[in-house]
């Protein structure tokens, strides 16, 4: 820090949090091609049979491939917007977010696990756990442990539908 308490304008290399975010979406970007990659059509079918198939398996499939693709997304956005913020890492936040992509990366294996025994406590155990400790991590512990590292500082518009004394106490 300098003197007068300003930040410093030079992050050194291993606080950029680009590289977080490099890193992060590298993971993103395999765990949505593995979950594409999950879905199989079965082989030498009759058009009648694999209508059954695909009315008795794949509409179940697509489904559930949609439905983890859209919350990977979110997820990704979610971490995205966050370190948009970020001016630097320090070591406890990169290895909460190592923890987050160990979570995303857990995904593909719940959504196949749910795919194949749909039925299957643990299967549904299994994908309900990912998603409650992706949307923990995302909303919670990654915004509390960027709050030990320094953000970008972003102007505080007034609230939304505030009146003009409310937004002159700052309310």
């Amino acid at each position: 820090m300098q003197e007068t308490g300003e930040h410093p304008s030079r992050v050194a290399p291993h606080e950029e949090p680009m590289r977080v975010l490099t890193l992060t979406d590298g993971v993103f970007a395999i765990v949505m091609t593995i979950l594409v990659l999950e879905i199989h059509v079965p082989a030498a079918m009759s058009a009648h049979n694999l209508e059954l198939w695909f009315v008795e398996h794949g509409e179940q499939t697509l489904l559930l491939y949609m439905v983890s693709f859209l919350f990977t997304g979110f997820f990704w956005t979610g971490h995205r917007r966050l370190f948009s913020f970020v001016e630097r890492v320090d070591h406890g936040l990169v290895w909460l977010n190592v923890i987050f992509l160990m979570f995303v990366g857990l995904l593909p294996f719940c959504a196949s696990l749910l795919i194949h025994y749909p039925s299957l406590e643990l299967a549904q155990q299994c994908y309900g756990t990912v998603l409650f400790a992706l949307s923990d991590l995302v909303v919670y512990r990654l915004p509390a442990g960027a709050g030990r590292v320094h953000f970008v500082p972003q102007p505080h518009p007034p609230l939304a539908g505030a009146g003009p004394r409310a937004a002159a106490r700052g309310v």
